[in-house]
């Protein structure tokens, strides 16, 4: 998948009761079932330093 950027970031509130910021990014994912692993790369193209990666893994079950 190509990089997506994003550009709509709000200020995080560190009082509220939860201090994350959630994004959703949709991509074609694969045609077949099992469990599939994916390495996300989080980067900043402000701060120097600031990234982070991790990995998702998504099982994919048949439609019946």
């Amino acid at each position: 998948m190509p990089p997506t950027k994003i550009t709509d970031i709000p200020i995080s509130d560190t009082y509220a009761d939860r201090d994350y910021r959630a994004y959703k990014v949709q991509f074609q994912g694969p045609s077949s079932t099992g469990l599939f692993t994916w390495r996300v790369y989080i980067m900043s193209d402000t701060f120097v330093g600031e990234e982070v990666s991790a990995d998702v893994m998504v099982r994919l079950l048949p439609v019946d």
